[in-house]
Protein backbone atom coordinates (compact mmCIF):
# COMPACT_ATOMS: atom_id res chain seq x y z
CA UNK A 1 0.00 0.00 0.00
CA UNK A 2 2.67 2.56 0.84
CA UNK A 3 4.22 2.13 -2.55
CA UNK A 4 1.43 2.51 -3.93
CA UNK A 5 0.64 5.75 -2.61
CA UNK A 6 4.00 6.90 -3.33
CA UNK A 7 3.71 5.84 -7.16
CA UNK A 8 0.70 8.13 -7.09
CA UNK A 9 1.96 10.47 -5.53
CA UNK A 10 5.29 10.90 -7.89
CA UNK A 11 2.57 11.12 -11.47
CA UNK A 12 0.79 13.82 -9.43
CA UNK A 13 -2.41 14.84 -11.64
CA UNK A 14 -0.87 12.53 -14.53
CA UNK A 15 -4.18 10.26 -13.88
CA UNK A 16 -6.49 12.92 -15.18
CA UNK A 17 -4.33 15.20 -17.29
CA UNK A 18 -5.65 16.00 -20.86
CA UNK A 19 -5.35 13.30 -23.25
CA UNK A 20 -6.27 10.28 -21.36
CA UNK A 21 -9.17 7.99 -22.29
CA UNK A 22 -10.95 6.80 -18.96
CA UNK A 23 -13.29 3.53 -19.02
CA UNK A 24 -15.27 4.51 -16.19
CA UNK A 25 -17.11 1.99 -13.80
CA UNK A 26 -16.79 -1.20 -16.65
CA UNK A 27 -16.85 -3.71 -14.24
CA UNK A 28 -19.69 -2.37 -12.23
CA UNK A 29 -22.60 -4.95 -11.41
CA UNK A 30 -25.59 -4.55 -9.38
CA UNK A 31 -28.14 -7.09 -8.47
CA UNK A 32 -31.07 -6.23 -5.70
CA UNK A 33 -32.89 -9.38 -4.54
CA UNK A 34 -36.09 -8.68 -1.96
CA UNK A 35 -39.67 -8.97 -0.21
CA UNK A 36 -41.75 -5.58 -0.17
CA UNK A 37 -44.72 -6.22 2.94
CA UNK A 38 -47.21 -4.02 3.99
CA UNK A 39 -47.92 -3.47 7.62
CA UNK A 40 -51.59 -2.12 8.54
CA UNK A 41 -53.87 -2.48 11.68
CA UNK A 42 -50.81 -4.68 12.97
CA UNK A 43 -51.33 -7.00 10.29
CA UNK A 44 -48.01 -7.60 7.82
CA UNK A 45 -48.64 -8.80 4.39
CA UNK A 46 -46.22 -9.64 1.28
CA UNK A 47 -47.00 -7.23 -1.42
CA UNK A 48 -44.67 -7.93 -3.57
CA UNK A 49 -40.87 -9.53 -4.35
CA UNK A 50 -38.40 -8.56 -6.95
CA UNK A 51 -35.00 -8.90 -8.57
CA UNK A 52 -32.56 -6.28 -10.53
CA UNK A 53 -29.91 -6.47 -12.01
CA UNK A 54 -28.30 -2.97 -13.25
CA UNK A 55 -25.02 -2.81 -15.52
CA UNK A 56 -23.14 -0.05 -15.95
CA UNK A 57 -20.14 1.41 -18.28
CA UNK A 58 -18.86 4.82 -19.56
CA UNK A 59 -16.19 5.89 -21.40
CA UNK A 60 -14.63 9.30 -21.24
CA UNK A 61 -11.64 11.45 -22.39
CA UNK A 62 -10.04 14.32 -20.53
CA UNK A 63 -10.53 17.91 -22.50
CA UNK A 64 -8.99 19.91 -20.33
CA UNK A 65 -6.45 18.58 -16.96
CA UNK A 66 -9.02 16.95 -14.73
CA UNK A 67 -12.14 17.20 -16.50
CA UNK A 68 -13.20 14.21 -18.33
CA UNK A 69 -16.42 13.69 -20.14
CA UNK A 70 -17.61 11.08 -22.56
CA UNK A 71 -20.77 8.80 -22.62
CA UNK A 72 -22.39 6.10 -20.41
CA UNK A 73 -24.61 3.05 -20.92
CA UNK A 74 -26.99 1.68 -18.83
CA UNK A 75 -29.05 -1.65 -18.81
CA UNK A 76 -31.34 -2.84 -16.23
CA UNK A 77 -33.09 -6.18 -16.48
CA UNK A 78 -36.29 -6.62 -13.31
CA UNK A 79 -38.76 -8.43 -12.40
CA UNK A 80 -41.63 -7.85 -9.65
CA UNK A 81 -44.13 -10.18 -8.51
CA UNK A 82 -47.04 -9.57 -6.97
CA UNK A 83 -48.43 -11.65 -4.21
CA UNK A 84 -51.37 -11.55 -1.77
CA UNK A 85 -54.75 -10.65 -3.25
CA UNK A 86 -53.08 -8.70 -5.91
CA UNK A 87 -51.14 -11.62 -8.11
CA UNK A 88 -49.26 -11.10 -10.87
CA UNK A 89 -45.91 -9.72 -12.21
CA UNK A 90 -44.63 -7.12 -14.41
CA UNK A 91 -40.68 -7.43 -16.19
CA UNK A 92 -38.59 -5.84 -18.58
CA UNK A 93 -35.56 -4.12 -19.66
CA UNK A 94 -34.61 -0.49 -19.64
CA UNK A 95 -31.61 1.08 -21.66
CA UNK A 96 -30.05 4.41 -21.47
CA UNK A 97 -27.75 6.09 -22.91
CA UNK A 98 -26.35 10.09 -22.61
CA UNK A 99 -23.39 12.30 -21.48
CA UNK A 100 -21.23 12.83 -18.32
CA UNK A 101 -18.83 14.73 -16.91
CA UNK A 102 -16.82 14.87 -14.25
CA UNK A 103 -14.48 17.19 -12.62
CA UNK A 104 -11.59 16.13 -10.39
CA UNK A 105 -10.68 18.95 -7.25
CA UNK A 106 -7.30 17.58 -6.18
CA UNK A 107 -4.99 14.34 -5.68
CA UNK A 108 -4.33 13.41 -2.35
CA UNK A 109 -1.71 10.71 -2.60
CA UNK A 110 -3.84 9.34 -5.01
CA UNK A 111 -7.37 9.71 -3.48
CA UNK A 112 -9.14 12.40 -5.59
CA UNK A 113 -11.79 13.68 -4.93
CA UNK A 114 -14.68 15.06 -8.08
CA UNK A 115 -18.17 15.80 -8.73
CA UNK A 116 -20.14 13.34 -11.35
CA UNK A 117 -23.32 15.27 -13.39
CA UNK A 118 -24.74 13.24 -16.07
CA UNK A 119 -28.45 12.88 -17.75
CA UNK A 120 -29.65 10.33 -20.02
CA UNK A 121 -32.33 8.91 -22.61
CA UNK A 122 -33.52 5.32 -23.05
CA UNK A 123 -36.31 2.82 -23.26
CA UNK A 124 -37.91 0.18 -21.45
CA UNK A 125 -39.45 -2.61 -22.29
CA UNK A 126 -42.30 -4.27 -20.35
CA UNK A 127 -44.20 -7.31 -20.41
CA UNK A 128 -47.00 -7.58 -17.57
CA UNK A 129 -49.90 -10.02 -16.36
CA UNK A 130 -52.22 -8.72 -13.57
CA UNK A 131 -54.61 -11.77 -14.32
CA UNK A 132 -56.85 -10.10 -17.08
CA UNK A 133 -54.23 -11.30 -19.99
CA UNK A 134 -50.68 -9.96 -20.60
CA UNK A 135 -49.71 -6.78 -21.65
CA UNK A 136 -47.07 -5.12 -23.39
CA UNK A 137 -45.22 -1.87 -23.48
CA UNK A 138 -42.60 0.13 -25.14
CA UNK A 139 -42.33 2.98 -22.56
CA UNK A 140 -39.47 5.88 -23.33
CA UNK A 141 -37.96 7.33 -19.70
CA UNK A 142 -35.00 9.99 -19.32
CA UNK A 143 -33.02 10.58 -16.09
CA UNK A 144 -29.99 12.45 -14.34
CA UNK A 145 -27.85 12.55 -11.27
CA UNK A 146 -25.48 14.56 -9.50
CA UNK A 147 -22.68 12.73 -6.73
CA UNK A 148 -19.65 14.06 -5.19
CA UNK A 149 -17.45 11.63 -4.41
CA UNK A 150 -14.01 10.12 -5.20
CA UNK A 151 -11.50 8.22 -6.98
CA UNK A 152 -9.03 6.48 -5.27
CA UNK A 153 -5.91 5.22 -7.81
CA UNK A 154 -3.93 2.38 -6.70
CA UNK A 155 -1.56 3.20 -9.50
CA UNK A 156 -1.41 5.30 -12.73
CA UNK A 157 -3.89 3.47 -14.50
CA UNK A 158 -6.25 1.57 -12.16
CA UNK A 159 -8.66 2.86 -9.86
CA UNK A 160 -11.82 2.61 -7.59
CA UNK A 161 -14.74 5.53 -7.85
CA UNK A 162 -16.84 5.96 -4.63
CA UNK A 163 -19.64 8.01 -5.38
CA UNK A 164 -22.87 9.37 -3.41
CA UNK A 165 -25.42 11.57 -4.84
CA UNK A 166 -28.79 12.03 -6.03
CA UNK A 167 -30.81 10.65 -8.70
CA UNK A 168 -34.08 10.99 -11.17
CA UNK A 169 -36.09 9.51 -13.36
CA UNK A 170 -39.04 9.83 -15.40
CA UNK A 171 -41.14 7.08 -17.50
CA UNK A 172 -43.93 8.07 -20.04
CA UNK A 173 -46.66 6.01 -20.54
CA UNK A 174 -48.36 6.56 -23.94
CA UNK A 175 -51.99 4.65 -24.84
CA UNK A 176 -51.73 2.60 -21.44
CA UNK A 177 -55.73 2.02 -21.36
CA UNK A 178 -56.80 1.45 -17.36
CA UNK A 179 -53.18 1.93 -16.44
CA UNK A 180 -53.20 5.50 -16.88
CA UNK A 181 -54.22 8.00 -14.51
CA UNK A 182 -56.31 9.98 -16.58
CA UNK A 183 -56.45 10.09 -20.63
CA UNK A 184 -54.13 7.96 -22.18
CA UNK A 185 -50.76 9.44 -20.87
CA UNK A 186 -48.95 8.91 -17.48
CA UNK A 187 -45.91 9.54 -16.29
CA UNK A 188 -44.18 8.33 -13.15
CA UNK A 189 -41.04 9.97 -11.66
CA UNK A 190 -38.89 8.22 -8.86
CA UNK A 191 -36.13 10.27 -7.12
CA UNK A 192 -33.07 8.40 -5.21
CA UNK A 193 -30.14 8.72 -3.01
CA UNK A 194 -27.65 6.39 -4.26
CA UNK A 195 -24.39 5.04 -3.46
CA UNK A 196 -22.14 3.64 -5.80
CA UNK A 197 -18.79 2.32 -6.12
CA UNK A 198 -17.18 1.09 -9.34
CA UNK A 199 -13.37 0.59 -11.14
CA UNK A 200 -11.74 3.86 -13.35
CA UNK A 201 -9.24 2.63 -15.67
CA UNK A 202 -7.30 4.76 -17.32
CA UNK A 203 -5.75 4.46 -20.83
CA UNK A 204 -2.69 6.95 -21.74
CA UNK A 205 0.55 7.35 -21.02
Amino acid sequence: MTGALIFSTLFSFAQTEKGNFFLIGSSTLDADLGKIKTKANSITSDNYKYHDLDLNTAVGYTVINNLPIGIYVSVDFYKNTYLGNNTGYDKGTSFAIGPFARYYFANLNGFMPMVEAAIGYGIDNNKADYGNGVTKDNRNMWEYWVAPGFTYFFNKHIGIDGEIGYYHQTINYKDQGDKASSGNDRSDFDNDLFLYFGVVVRLGK
